[in-house]
C-alpha cells in the first residue's frame, strides 16, 4: 500500500477511533460526580465545606509546629470550592477533616487531581494523635508498594464513627490548582483506570496518525505532512506528561523538573502546528503577509521551550503571545485566504478551531471563568486529538487532489497520459487487460482554433470529452494524451464487432455540431483499432499497431475507422460528413 492509498484506507479506521473516543468522554464526563469532601450526601463527610488553606506558615514548619500552633498562622476557607493559588516560593498548607458515620471501615483515597506538583507531603492524624506520613510529587520517587497514581494521593483507613485530620505541606514552583476528592479506594482504582484508558486511546491515536504523517512524507515529500507527524508526536508528549501518565505509569523512578518537558512538548506542537499551515497553503507565495506572522509564530513558540535558560518574564511574554495574539492573528489571515478561495484554506479553518478553543479554555480556566469539571481533564488531550484529526483530513483531501491531478487532464477531466501509462502497467501485470485500443485523432481541430481562438477550442475538447465519457462508459475507459489526440481502452466488450460499432458510434457522434457562442463548429474523427494478444509484450506492439492504423485512415480520407490487420469491416455511410471504413492490409 503507498503512503497515499494509506490515507484512504485508514479513514474507517479514525471514524471507528473517533466515535469510540466520544463514548470515552462521554462516559467520563457522565459518571456520577467524585466524592467531594465537602459533600454531604454521603456515608461520610468533610466536618468543614471546603478545605482549609495557610499561605504565611515559613518554609521550615514541620508538622508538629502546625499542630502545637507555635505560629500564628490562620487556615482559611478559600472563595473557590477548587481554589487556584501562587505557589511561587511559597510553601502552602491545608487540611481537612473526614468523619466516617457510615457504622462501616473505609478504606479511602485522597486526591488532587493536579499532576504539576512539585512535592506534597501528606500527614494523616488520628484521633489518639498519631502521624502518618506519605510523600508524592514530580521530585518524589514512587515507592514500589505504593499505588501508583497520575495524582498526588494519600490512602488512609477510616475505622466506623471515627474521624481524622488531613493536612498537607505543597512545595511547588507553579500555580496551584486544587480539585481534592475523597473516593473509595476501590472506586479511585476504577475510575483512575478508565482515564488512563481514554488518555491512552487519544496518545495511539495521536501516533498512529504520525506514523502515517511520516510515511506519506516519504513517499511524496511533502513537507506539511512532516509538520503534522511533528505536531502528533509533540501532542502525545504532551499529554503524557500534563495529565501525569509517564511520571505513574512510564518512569515512577524518575524526579526532575517536568514543567520543562512540558513546555518543550507545547512549545513543538503550537511551532509544528504554524510551520504546516506554512506549506499546507504554500503562505511564502500565497500570503507574504501572513508568512511573516507564522515565521513569527513559530519563533515565540519555539522560545516558550526554553523557559529554564531564558528569564521568566521573558518566556510569559512569548507564551502568552503564542497563544493570544499569533493564532488569532494567524486566524484571520487564514480567513482572509479562504475568501479569496486559496485553495485549502478552507480546510486549515475547519483544522484551526479546535486548537483556538483549546487556547481559548486554558484561559477561561486561568482567570477562573468557567467552573472546575472532570472535563477539564480531558479539554485539551481532546481539542489536540481533534486538530490532529482535521489536519490529516485536509492532508488526505491534499493527497487525494494531488493524486487526481496527476492522473487526470485539468480541461477535460478525463485520465490523461500518466493515467494511461498506469493503465498500461496493470494490462501488462495481467489486470484490467484490454481486448481493444482505439487511437482517436480529431479531424478539422486546427481551423477551429485558427478561425475562433483557443477559447472555443478548449470548449470543444470539453465537449468531445463529455461525449466520449457518455458513449463509453462502462464498457471502455477513455483518455486524452495530447492536444486533440483520445485513447480508448475497451476492456468488458468480448466481440470485435461490439467494438467497431462503439468506434463507428463514436465517428458519429463527434461528427455533430458544436454550439458554442451562437456559431457551429464542425470536426469530426478518425479511429485507428487494434486488438492486443496474449502475452505481456504485446500490449506495446498494439499501441503501435493502433496508432498505425490511425495513420492510415488520416491518409485515407479521414472520418473513418481503420483496423489493424482486419478485412471483415464493411464500408459506413452515416450522413455528412461522410464516414468510411477502410481496410488496413
Amino acid at each position: 500500500m503507498g503512503p497515499i492509498s494509506a490515507f484512504a484506507w485508514i479513514r474507517m479506521i479514525w471514524t471507528l477511533w473517533s466515535l469510540t473516543l466520544l463514548a470515552a468522554v462521554s462516559c467520563a464526563v457522565a459518571q456520577p460526580e467524585s466524592i467531594i469532601i465537602h459533600s454531604d450526601t454521603t456515608s461520610w463527610t468533610a466536618k468543614t465545606s471546603h478545605i482549609e488553606i495557610a499561605t504565611e506558615l515559613p518554609d521550615f514548619a514541620t508538622i508538629d509546629d502546625v499542630l502545637r500552633g507555635d505560629f500564628e498562622a490562620r487556615f482559611e476557607t478559600p472563595d473557590h470550592a477548587v481554589p487556584s493559588l501562587q505557589g511561587y516560593d511559597k510553601t502552602v498548607w491545608g487540611r481537612l477533616r473526614l468523619e466516617n458515620a457510615s457504622g462501616m471501615d473505609k478504606a479511602l483515597s485522597v486526591v488532587i487531581k493536579y499532576p504539576q506538583l512539585d512535592r506534597i507531603d501528606w500527614y494523616v492524624v488520628s484521633e489518639a494523635g498519631e502521624i502518618s506520613h506519605q510523600a508524592g510529587g514530580q521530585f518524589v520517587r514512587l515507592e514500589q508498594d505504593r499505588l501508583a497514581s497520575r495524582f498526588p494521593i494519600v490512602s488512609t483507613e477510616l475505622a466506623a464513627n471515627t474521624s481524622r485530620d488531613v493536612y498537607f505541606r505543597i512545595r511547588s514552583d507553579t500555580v496551584l490548582i486544587l480539585p481534592i476528592r475523597v473516593y473509595s479506594t476501590a472506586a479511585w482504582m476504577s475510575w483512575s483506570t478508565m482515564e488512563v484508558l481514554i488518555f491512552g486511546l487519544l496518545i495511539g491515536c495521536l501516533v498512529t496518525m504520525a506514523i502515517l504523517g511520516l510515511v506519506s512524507f516519504a513517499g511524496v515529500r511533502r513537507w506539511s505532512s512532516l509538520w503534522f507527524a511533528v505536531f502528533c508526536l509533540a501532542s502525545a508528549g504532551y499529554i503524557l506528561t500534563a495529565t501525569g501518565i509517564d511520571k505513574a505509569y512510564l518512569w515512577p523512578q524518575r524526579t526532575g523538573d517536568y514543567l520543562f518537558l512540558l513546555f518543550v512538548f507545547q512549545g513543538l506542537a503550537m511551532a509544528a502546528t504554524a510551520l504546516f499551515v506554512t506549506q499546507f497553503l504554500n503562505t511564502k507565495r500565497h500570503a507574504p503577509k501572513l508568512h511573516l506572522v507564522l515565521q513569527a509564530q513559530t519563533g515565540l513558540a519555539l522560545l516558550t521551550c526554553f523557559t529554564t535558560p531564558i528569564p521568566m518574564g521573558l518566556a510569559i511574554v512569548a507564551f502568552s503571545l503564542s497563544l493570544t495574539v499569533g493564532p488569532i492573528a494567524i486566524l484571520a489571515g487564514i480567513v482572509l485566504l479562504w475568501r479569496k478561495r486559496v485553495k485549502g484554506a478552507g480546510l486549515v479553518v475547519l483544522s484551526w478551531i479546535p486548537n483556538q478553543l483549546g487556547a481559548f479554555w486554558i484561559f477561561l480556566r486561568a482567570a477562573e471563568l468557567v467552573p472546575y469539571t472532570e472535563i477539564n481533564h480531558f479539554a485539551l488531550p481532546v481539542f489536540c486529538t481533534l486538530t490532529a484529526i482535521a489536519f490529516i483530513w485536509a492532508l488526505h483531501r491534499q493527497n487525494a487532489e494531488s493524486e487526481y491531478r496527476a492522473v487526470h487532464d485539468t480541461l477535460t477531466g478525463l485520465l490523461n497520459r500518466f493515467g494511461f501509462e498506469e493503465a498500461i502497467d496493470q494490462s501488462q501485470s495481467g489486470r484490467h487487460r484490454p481486448l481493444a485500443i482505439m487511437q482517436i485523432d480529431l479531424d478539422g481541430f486546427k481551423s477551429v482554433n485558427d478561425s475562433y481562438g483557443h477559447a472555443a477550442g478548449d470548449f470543444v475538447l470539453q465537449e468531445v470529452a463529455r461525449r466520449l465519457r457518455h458513449l463509453c462508459l462502462p464498457e471502455a475507459t477513455p483518455f486524452r494524451t495530447g492536444g486533440d489526440e483520445f485513447v480508448v481502452l475497451c476492456q468488458t466488450r468480448t466481440r470485435r464487432e461490439d467494438v467497431s460499432a462503439l468506434a463507428q458510434r463514436i465517428i458519429s457522434s463527434l461528427s455533430e455540431p458544436v454550439s458554442w457562442r451562437g456559431e457551429q463548429l464542425i470536426i469530426g474523427a478518425s479511429v485507428g483499432i487494434s486488438f492486443p494478444l496474449e502475452g505481456p509484450d504485446q500490449i506495446k506492439t498494439a499501441l503501435e499497431e493502433a496508432d498505425a492504423a490511425l495513420y492510415r485512415a488520416k491518409q485515407n480520407g479521414k472520418g473513418c475507422v481503420m483496423v489493424a490487420n482486419d478485412n471483415q469491416i464493411s464500408p459506413l455511410a452515416v450522413g455528412k460528413p461522410q464516414l468510411k471504413v477502410v481496410q488496413s492490409n
